[in-house]
């Protein structure tokens, strides 16, 4: 929702740098991109409601960890 802009003005301010703060109102976007993103020792806060699918990312999210655990 609107409220989570809050919190990524908040990690900006305690040292998160903005281009690292990625919004998406569609996980049909985000899987594809955050699959192509992960790299090994990245964290990601990923923050969503039940309407967003988020185990869809969740799932996206232990396959890329898989896929980087097999690479290195």
């Amino acid at each position: 929702g609107s409220l989570v802009k809050h919190l990524a003005d908040a990690a900006v301010t305690h040292g998160f740098e903005k281009d690292h703060i990625i919004f998406f109102d569609d996980h049909d976007e985000l899987v594809p991109l955050l699959d192509a993103m992960l790299q090994k020792d990245d964290w990601a806060l990923i923050k969503g409601s039940r309407k967003m699918k988020m185990e869809t990312v969740a799932e996206c999210v232990g396959k890329a960890v898989g896929r980087l655990s097999n690479n290195f």
